[in-house]
């Protein structure tokens, strides 16, 4: 039952999320005033709706597996088993606070060096053990990555004090 509880809550974190993303973030993101069939906002848009649909999926799912059970009330979220535990949650906070440090530091350190020192940091978080050997992974991963997308696809990166 404490599954259903927690996919009941899942649910509802990720419609309130797509929401907000929908309503607020995209709309403050994208502005584009021409007439076109596809606006440049369709495709997050399409995106977040289809992330949402999938929340009340969930959502609704759970709940009716709850009201079978005969568990679906109000303090159904206020019992012992439905509580969350935040400090197992930590190495999640971690990672996501290591990416937005990285999206952060990209536009002052440039593109290949924050790249080789998330990856190096990644490679050691999750359970890398030699240190030169993910200094090397990721020097040749960012080398190949920056060579392809900046020769082939002609996208540019983010320079830093370095130049590239």
């Amino acid at each position: 039952m404490e599954k259903k509880v927690a996919d009941l809550r899942s649910g509802l974190v990720v419609m309130i999320v797509c929401a907000l993303l929908y309503f607020w973030a995209i709309p403050a993101q994208i502005r584009y005033n021409g007439q076109a069939d596809l606006n440049p906002d369709f495709f997050p848009r399409l995106l977040v709706i289809c992330g949402g649909i999938c929340g009340a999926i969930l959502a609704l799912t759970s709940a009716a597996g709850l009201k079978k059970a005969g568990r679906l009330n109000v303090t159904l979220f206020r019992s012992p088993e439905a509580r969350v535990n935040l400090k197992s949650y930590m190495r999640h906070a971690l990672f996501l606070a290591s990416a937005l440090a990285y999206l952060f530091v990209v536009g002052y350190l440039g593109f290949v060096l924050a790249s080789v020192l998330y990856l190096v940091f990644l490679l050691l978080y999750f359970g890398h053990t030699r240190i030169h050997w993910c200094l090397l992974e990721s020097v040749l991963f960012v080398a190949a990555v920056y060579l392809v997308f900046s020769l082939a696809f002609k996208i540019s990166f983010p320079e830093g004090f370095l130049g590239f």
